[in-house]
């Protein structure tokens, strides 16, 4: 895990474009073509606004899917996928764009998304870029703390999962733990002091994934984890008093 603290979620999120170019030009080099998860959140949106503007990307060499979804339409306000769309899909139209939402239901949805998500990557065992956030009650991409919630991820095999969640829409789908950690690159975006005692308990704190979802994550072993944080979020990390 690599921990890149910034002065704010603007900094934040050019950073997180530089990261995404050099892994962008690696995968174009390699196999010709760039796959990566986009999550939802105020910083995603500054850096879909970067890459919307940047007019070296070839986006027919690009597909893009969703870290995870709210089990809604995809024109209602909470979709993520209706966020992606207007801050970047709309400007790179020739870009692949898997949704995981389907309108069927949360456990139907999660097996088509997977098995498209599957057919998609060809024979890659997993994405080049995976971005996820983080909850102020230690939730990353839909995975909950606490029981229920819990139970409906931890240790569930798969691409893509239904799981519950306690605050707006319940139904959500969600890239599994294992498929996320498939990633050649996992990149945690961090803003804000809300987040301060999340992140603190997420590099710090004991492992307890069913308590800190983002530690599934930020704490694997076998994962190459970037948190790109800013000052406001790093506050309370013993290492940055």
């Amino acid at each position: 895990m690599n921990l890149v603290v910034l002065p704010s979620p603007a900094a934040v999120a050019e950073r997180a474009h530089e990261l995404l170019w050099e892994h962008y030009f690696r995968a174009i080099a390699e196999r010709n073509r760039f796959t990566v998860a986009l999550s939802g959140g105020s910083t995603p949106r500054q850096l879909h606004a970067i890459l919307a503007d940047d007019p070296d990307f070839d986006w027919t060499r690009v597909f893009i899917t969703l870290s995870d979804e709210r089990w809604v339409p995809a024109d209602d306000e909470q979709s993520n996928a209706r966020m992606v769309h207007e801050t970047l899909l709309q400007y790179a139209p020739e870009a692949e764009f898997l949704p995981l939402y389907h309108g069927t239901s949360p456990a139907e949805d999660a097996e088509r998304a997977s098995k498209a998500m599957t057919k998609a990557l060809q024979k890659a065992r997993g994405l080049d870029m995976l971005f996820a956030g983080i909850g102020a009650d230690a939730h990353t991409l839909s995975l909950f703390p606490g029981e229920p919630y819990a139970a409906t991820w931890q240790d569930r095999p798969g691409v893509v999962i239904d799981t519950t969640a306690p605050v707006n829409a319940p139904d959500r789908l969600s890239l599994s733990v294992e498929f996320a950690l498939r990633s050649q690159q996992i990149i945690v975006l961090a803003t804000g002091t809300e987040k301060a005692d999340a992140l603190a308990h997420a590099i710090e704190s004991p492992i307890d994934p069913a308590t800190y979802p983002v530690q599934a994550l930020v704490r694997a072993g076998n994962a190459v984890v970037t948190i790109l944080a800013d000052t406001a979020a790093a506050a309370k990390l013993s290492s940055a008093a």
